[in-house]
């Protein structure tokens, strides 16, 4: 269980950086970094809480690509994810859990893509532990307009997106994976709600992750 929450927060928290565009609600110089609270349950337990620690790295060539690593420490772990960007928005390249050896390639995954406009969809991955097929979801702006309350702050206009999509867990043949991530302009990720539920009527989630921010530095 502790590998597959370690690597659900992980997935939760999709970073990126520039001025303007997609880039400008994950600022990624070198030398920020994000500290988080995440709470995850399954159906039946009592939850599990753990602290969040992503920094920005130097940037660097991969695969040929000029990506952005940044590197997460959860419980005592070291993970390695990296991105890169370009004019249709900000995607996902590569990651590296404490086990790999070099980073290990995935399938070029927009986390957020322009125009940042409510109504803007397109398909993602979302890897959900360590070695399994990525899920496809669907994902969708839909708005920059919410209210997001935090250790880290009060923000107002943050960027929300919504991602859905299926898998087979927990022994039920269609199980929904649903994603909410929300982000602040300069700011970066400030908080992340995944739920999956058994697709069936008044199914109660399975498992749920959520991830808050504590603190930044710019």
């Amino acid at each position: 269980m502790r590998k597959w929450t370690l690597c659900a927060a992980c997935s939760a928290l999709f970073l990126i950086g520039c001025t303007s565009g997609p880039g400008a609600y994950y600022p990624l110089e070198k030398g920020r970094e994000w500290k988080y609270e995440t709470t995850a349950q399954f159906k039946g337990a009592a939850p599990i809480k753990f602290e969040v620690t992503s920094f920005v790295m130097e940037k660097r060539t991969l695969q040929g690509r000029e990506v952005v690593p940044v590197r997460s420490e959860i419980q005592g772990s070291t993970s390695f994810l990296f991105y890169g960007s370009d004019e249709s928005g900000v995607y996902l390249v590569a990651r590296q859990e404490a086990t790999d050896p070099e980073p290990v390639a995935q399938p070029i995954s927009y986390l957020v893509k322009a125009p940042v406009a409510k109504g803007t969809t397109w398909k993602s991955s979302l890897a959900l532990r360590p070695g399994e097929t990525p899920v496809v979801v669907e994902c969708v702006v839909v708005g920059d307009d919410a209210a997001v309350s935090t250790d880290a702050g009060n923000f107002k206009n943050a960027l929300q997106i919504s991602c859905k999509g299926n898998v087979q867990q927990f022994g039920a043949q269609d199980t929904l994976v649903e994603t909410h991530i929300w982000f602040v302009r300069g700011v970066g990720n400030v908080k992340n709600e995944t739920l999956m539920t058994m697709n069936r009527i008044g199914a109660p989630p399975e498992f749920t992750i959520t991830t808050v921010l504590e603190s930044f530095k710019r």
